[in-house]
């Protein structure tokens, strides 16, 4: 995600380069969490005013954002593409038991490589 950011000025960014920023991260695989726009912002952008930017280039990226939106907000929205992803990683999982450290360790990494784990989330891997 850094290197994304990188390649814009945080102060002059447009509504073609806020739809390039959010294309190219959902093109690396990088999904919207609750910890992308903190990332956003600590970044020095405005992750807000960059959806609303992106949006208005380009309103197909609205499934994109359901997660990154005002922490005050209330609305909920489900990205169903991200929600299929994890129940995919979950259904190759036998949560009857106790996983294996292993398991463990390749259930981390699958939601992290889907940003399903970051700021905010809480995850217990007992039973």
């Amino acid at each position: 995600m850094q290197s994304v950011l990188a390649n814009y000025d945080p102060e002059n960014v447009t509504a073609s380069d806020a739809k390039a920023i959010f294309s190219q991260l959902n093109e690396a695989g990088v999904y919207p969490t609750a910890g992308l726009k903190e990332a956003i912002d600590d970044a020095g952008f405005d992750a807000d005013s960059l959806r609303d930017q992106a949006l208005s280039e380009d309103s197909s990226l609205e499934d994109y954002f359901w997660a990154i939106k005002d922490t005050d907000n209330q609305d909920v929205n489900i990205n169903t593409t991200l929600l299929q992803s994890l129940k995919s990683i979950l259904e190759q999982y036998d949560f009857s038991s106790s996983l294996t450290s292993d398991q463990e360790d390749s259930l981390i990494d699958q939601l992290s490589s889907y940003s399903l784990l970051g700021s905010g989330t809480n995850l217990s891997l007992s039973i």
